[in-house]
């Protein structure tokens, strides 16, 4: 049967023993939707940002996917010596590649928030 709701484990623990249950209550365990919620809210972030980035100066922004951030002043930013997109590894990916993406390869910011969130919303 299905315990799922505090109703159905009441029920259920009821018929077990009968008139001697007070309460019944399903405890969630949450760690898993913290993480996922925390994920997907800086994925946003970063989508946002990558926006408006696009916005003031007319460039697509890009960036190295796995590259660490930092924290200034409540503001992620790009490590200062992970912008060079220069160095000879990782591959560039457009909007028009649909080959996986991989730890050091170039990409449009804007389409890999964008089909991160989708891929986080489905």
């Amino acid at each position: 049967s299905d315990l799922r709701s505090d109703t159905a484990l009441f029920d259920y623990f009821d018929s077990l023993f009968p008139g001697k249950v007070h309460s019944a209550c399903v405890v969630l365990n949450l760690p898993d939707l913290e993480t996922t919620s925390s994920r997907r809210l800086r994925v946003v972030r970063r989508l946002e940002k990558s926006i408006a980035h696009y916005e003031a100066t007319g460039k697509r922004p890009m960036h190295r996917v796995g590259n660490w951030r930092m924290m200034c002043c409540g503001v992620e930013c790009i490590g200062a010596q992970r912008m060079c997109f220069c160095c000879n590894f990782g591959k560039y990916h457009d909007e028009n590649d649909h080959t996986p993406i991989q730890k050091g390869d170039i990409v449009d910011s804007i389409s890999y928030y964008t089909r991160d969130l989708a891929d986080m919303n489905h």
